[in-house]
């Protein structure tokens, strides 16, 4: 491979790993960790992710409700077209050009997915997640909520999981097709997200789009709540109805958490010491952040909103065996 093509493939693994430590996200921190090349596949996997994730949520979103009814139709077609292009890094015929979207990225992706027994199952589910999202469709019960859970956090999370379980070969990647991860990945990946939600209420309701608020209406009309109403309350200070929403959406990811936990067990066989600690870092915190949110259902809605701070979760990573300097990215 002549050396400005390689130049340019270290320059894009550069670019996503920029993109990865700019979401400051608990994937980012504990992934700090990760072996080299096994950082590169997760970077450029999530960045991927990350970027058509941003553009729904702080472009698309961002726009009045007449901006995005005239925005609707081109929106839906860079999600399409980013699944294309998803499919293309993994068949390695991605070629960046005009016309294409997020091309640095998408070197990178293809030199990673395209070395790898991962599929790009966890892309076109991303999509249809966030194609839902642009529609704007309503989530009327628990069933259209896990639905669009496949999607929108299952898909990060069974990657993630394949990161972990892989072994790096010959300058590629391979995994036993034997371990679980599509339903460990569904248990942890909806645990983190209601956890996520419950957490994050206070700043989802206050952002303004009814479309960040990713709440059943089911659980919404249990209390009287709307969207809208949880924003003029939380505005005015008054924590009570957000605090049962938030409450009832932790007792929702209890059962997770606990099958989660079950395939943790499971799947920590498998993992490489490094790889162990690393998910069990990553765990540590989310089982952490629910632990507080259960034990007081209005701390995220005080102040800030912030649950958890920086040095706690560094102490939670040096106890699974993640030390400062193994944070190196």
């Amino acid at each position: 491979m002549a050396a400005a093509v390689l130049d340019s493939i270290a320059a894009a693994h550069v670019r996503c790993a920029e993109i990865t430590r700019a979401s400051q996200s608990n994937l980012w921190l504990v992934s700090r960790a990760l072996p080299k090349e096994k950082h590169a596949l997760f970077a450029s996997s999530y960045a991927s992710m990350r970027v058509i994730d941003d553009f729904v949520d702080d472009e698309f979103m961002g726009l009045s409700a007449e901006e995005r009814v005239a925005a609707r139709g081109a929106a839906v077609g860079k999600i399409a077209l980013w699944v294309e292009q998803s499919r293309a890094a993994k068949a390695g015929t991605f070629i960046g050009g005009e016309g294409s979207y997020e091309p640095v990225v998408f070197t990178a992706l293809q030199d990673t997915l395209g070395r790898s027994t991962l599929d790009v199952g966890p892309w076109a589910r991303l999509g249809a997640a966030l194609t839902a999202d642009i529609e704007e469709k309503a989530l009327p019960g628990w069933d259209e909520f896990y639905g669009y859970c496949v999607g929108a956090t299952v898909a990060p999370a069974e990657i993630f999981l394949y990161v972990l379980a892989c072994e790096v070969s010959e300058g590629g990647y391979c995994h036993d097709r034997s371990l679980p991860l599509a339903e460990a990945g569904y248990e942890m990946g909806v645990f983190c997200y209601l956890t996520h939600i419950a957490r994050d209420l206070r700043k989802d309701a206050m952002a303004g789009g009814d479309q960040l608020v990713t709440i059943p209406a089911t659980l919404l009309d249990e209390f009287g709540a709307t969207p809208e109403v949880l924003r003029g309350e939380l505005a005015a200070g008054e924590t009570v109805r957000g605090a049962k929403v938030i409450k009832a959406l932790v007792a929702q990811a209890r059962p997770f958490r606990e099958r989660s936990e079950v395939y943790f067990t499971e799947i920590l066989k498998s993992l490489a010491p490094r790889e162990r600690s690393v998910l069990k870092a990553l765990l540590g915190v989310y089982f952490r952040i629910h632990d507080i949110i259960e034990e007081d259902p209005e701390r995220p809605l005080r102040g800030k909103g912030k649950v958890m701070g920086t040095t706690e979760k560094l102490r939670i990573l040096a106890k699974a065996g993640l030390a400062e300097s193994l944070l190196v990215r």
